[in-house]
C-alpha cells in the first residue's frame, strides 16, 4: 500500500496518500493524530505512524493517550502535597423560606 513511499515522510506525501489537503494534514499532525515530529522547521512523520493512524484497531489498547491529555493526569494544584486530594470546604447557609 506504501511501499513507494519512505519511511519517513513529509506532510505533503502524507496528504497525498490520506487524499486530504495540505492544511487538514497540518491540522492531524499538530493534534498529534498522527504522531510526527517537527525537525527545524520541518514536519516529518514515520510511516509507521501514518499506518497506525489508518489502521487503529491494530493499537486500540497500545494507544497512548494524547500529550494534552498525559499532562493533565500530570497536574496538580500548588496546595496539593504528597498526592493527597484537595478537600474543598463547604459552605452551608441557613435557607429561610
Amino acid at each position: 500500500m506504501l511501499e513507494q513511499y519512505p519511511d519517513i515522510m513529509t506532510p505533503e506525501q502524507v496528504a497525498e496518500v490520506l487524499q486530504l489537503s495540505l492544511d487538514e494534514t497540518n491540522e492531524l499532525l499538530l493534534s498529534n493524530e498522527i504522531p510526527s515530529k517537527k525537525i527545524g522547521k520541518f514536519w516529518r512523520v514515520p510511516k509507521a505512524s501514518l499506518i497506525d493512524f489508518l489502521n487503529p484497531q491494530n493499537n486500540q489498547s497500545a494507544t497512548p493517550a494524547s500529550p494534552i491529555e498525559k499532562e493533565k493526569t500530570h497536574l496538580t494544584s500548588p496546595l496539593q502535597q504528597d498526592n493527597q486530594p484537595i478537600v474543598k470546604p463547604t459552605v452551608e447557609k441557613d435557607i429561610k423560606i
